[in-house]
């Protein structure tokens, strides 16, 4: 019943399409594991989340971890920018949330950025992944068991030059060599440090399965299936691949537990606010179900946890970042007026006011309702 609704909510947001039909796939073996859920954000990089602190007061660091506890989340994603050897860009921030986060039980999923030269040699590539994960495991593995090799590679750095990124043909494979080579350095960096930390590789989710297969074949001890997906994708995985479940086709493919390691409805201009908050609460919660039915799928993380609303200022507008969030800075103008939003800008105290959203309000009463019955 949770993958037909799935498929009905899924069908219901996407446009029409049509395509092949597909087979069954075979029953797999389970891992078992209970879902974890989370969220990511942006604690050592944007003003929102207080990654400037001592010019622009955001939301705290304390607030952040008491919001993830609040929506009973165990989990926060956090994108990470380091040097050559490991070390974060915001090293003293780091290790205060990497400590604050331990206090509190909540795990931290750090996304390291990839470093990759593509004008250097696979050779060199490799040997800088690994001086970077080695590093990053030296200073920061006793606070971490999960770590996340780069971000959706084949869309950041232009791996992909055309079709969905199923095929040989729609890659850049001079650029590919490179990044894979990086990829094994980056994995095997962090286990010559810490052998049984548990990596994951993403991609932008829509079918980038070619550089997917790639990393998976060039560092084959990678424990982890991460995915990015957004309400739009799977009904082109059912219309043109015949894929009605993505979590049985990337388990029976793959043989690795599943991450969702972002996932969300996307803000539309032309939708009411409240019309938007509904879309998100309903595939968030909808998504979550269907994943808690299948014991391969070991976690999903939201993105993400603040709207970012100055990401881009008035020149590079991003309506899809200044509204992601599950939680909203109240009295934010949007950028269509620019003095109003530069009046807002100008507030010391502008992400002091905030509030949840639908998805939140709907993840805090499920955890009411847990305790509830377990009292």
């Amino acid at each position: 019943m949770l993958v037909i609704l799935l498929l009905c909510l899924w069908i219901q947001d996407a446009p029409s399409a049509s395509g092949m039909g597909g087979g069954k796939l075979q029953a797999l073996p389970q891992t078992g594991k209970a879902l974890q859920i989370g969220i990511s954000g942006h604690p050592l990089s944007a003003a929102a989340y207080n990654a400037n602190a001592s010019t622009i007061q955001g939301v705290s660091y304390d607030t952040q971890i008491g919001m993830l506890k609040e929506m009973g989340m165990r989990v926060y994603r956090m994108d990470v920018y380091t040097n050559a050897t490991g070390r974060s860009r915001n090293h003293d921030l780091f290790l205060s949330m990497l400590t604050k986060c331990r206090e509190q039980g909540i795990t931290v999923l750090p996304m390291i950025y990839d470093r990759c030269r593509y004008e250097g040699s696979p050779e060199e590539a490799y040997r800088e992944g690994f001086a970077q994960m080695a590093g990053f495991a030296s200073l920061y593995g006793a606070y971490l068991t999960y770590f996340e090799l780069g971000n959706e590679m084949e869309l950041f750095d232009k791996l992909r030059k055309g079709g969905d990124g199923q095929w040989e043909r729609n890659y850049d494979m001079q650029r590919v060599s490179v990044a894979a080579k990086y990829i094994k350095g980056m994995e095997e960096g962090l286990k010559s440090v810490m052998p049984e930390a548990q990596s994951m590789v993403n991609t932008a989710g829509f079918f980038p399965l070619f550089w997917m297969d790639t990393m998976f074949a060039e560092a084959p001890s990678i424990n982890i299936c991460a995915w990015h997906v957004y309400p739009e994708m799977p009904p082109l995985y059912l219309s043109r691949y015949g894929i009605g479940n993505i979590h049985e086709f990337l388990y029976s493919r793959y043989q690795r537990p599943i991450w969702y390691t972002e996932t969300n409805s996307r803000a539309r201009k032309e939708l009411t606010p409240e019309e938007n908050e509904a879309r998100s609460s309903r595939w968030t919660r909808t998504f979550r179900e269907a994943c808690m039915a299948d014991p391969n799928v070991e976690a999903v993380i939201y993105h993400e946890l603040l709207d970012n609303p100055e990401r881009g200022g008035l020149a590079s507008r991003n309506f899809e970042e200044e509204h992601f969030g599950f939680v909203k800075f109240n009295g934010y103008p949007g950028k269509e007026d620019p003095v109003a939003y530069r009046a807002w800008v100008s507030r010391p105290d502008r992400y002091q006011d905030w509030s949840y959203r639908m998805a939140a309000r709907d993840l805090i009463e499920t955890r009411k309702r847990v305790s509830e019955n377990r009292n």
